[in-house]
């Protein structure tokens, strides 16, 4: 049985994916440039103080827009590891 309401709802998460896919792209792409500079400065990959900040503002970011705090805390948390990791030579 069809119910074009939810098929509709369905429908927008897909197109909403799809976005989020494209900035994880975006920011990946980023994360490498980043890990380049970084190499040619001579600096290490991981900026603890940096992700600490990065994690909180997130967090706080994410709280105002009425998420779970740990959600936003913990997704976050994955894309920053991801990004270290596409930075190592």
């Amino acid at each position: 049985m069809s119910d074009p309401e939810l098929e509709a709802l369905r429908r927008h998460i897909d197109g909403l994916d799809q976005e989020l896919l494209a900035l994880l792209a975006q920011r990946c792409r980023l994360a490498v440039d980043i890990g380049q500079h970084k190499a040619r400065q001579g600096r290490p990959i991981r900026d603890p103080q940096r992700e600490a900040e990065l994690l909180d503002a997130r967090e706080e970011q994410g709280a105002s827009l009425e998420l779970d705090p740990d959600f936003v805390r913990e997704l976050f948390a994955l894309i920053v590891s991801r990004s270290r990791a596409v930075q190592e030579p």
